[in-house]
């Protein structure tokens, strides 16, 4: 029984060494929020609009599971984080394709709580590397 109990803690120590290993390798990138977006908004156009104040890692809009549209909302990855601050600053509020778009730091799922939205079968989003 004790060494039972000592194999389990210290698989639950590797468990989380390496989870503390993923988010220090997540922190370098920003993740950038992206809300009141167009319907017909590419990650193309996302891409290309913040693109103007530095790299970007990725983008994703999310997608409706059942008919594939645009949620009206993404996300945007960028490694420079003060060029991901400046992006957030100048693009909050400004508009894209007819849409005032909301620009902030992405929240972790965790930090966000429970939304009472259901997470059934997961969502589906659309990359640059669809378009």
């Amino acid at each position: 029984m004790w060494r039972g109990y000592f194999i389990g803690q210290s698989y639950r120590h590797k468990e989380a060494h390496e989870e503390n290993q993923i988010h220090s390798v997540e922190s370098l990138l920003m993740n950038i929020y992206v809300g009141n977006l167009s319907y017909d908004a590419t990650s193309k156009d996302l891409r290309e609009y913040f693109a103007e104040f530095g790299e970007v890692s990725s983008v994703k809009i999310v997608l409706d599971q059942n008919t594939g549209n645009s949620r009206g909302f993404g996300f945007v990855e960028m490694p420079d984080k003060e060029a991901a601050r400046d992006a957030i600053i100048v693009l909050n509020g400004k508009e894209l394709k007819g849409r005032m778009l909301t620009v902030s730091a992405a929240r972790s799922r965790s930090a966000r709580g429970a939304s009472g939205e259901s997470r059934e079968g997961g969502q589906e989003t659309q990359t640059d590397w669809e378009q």
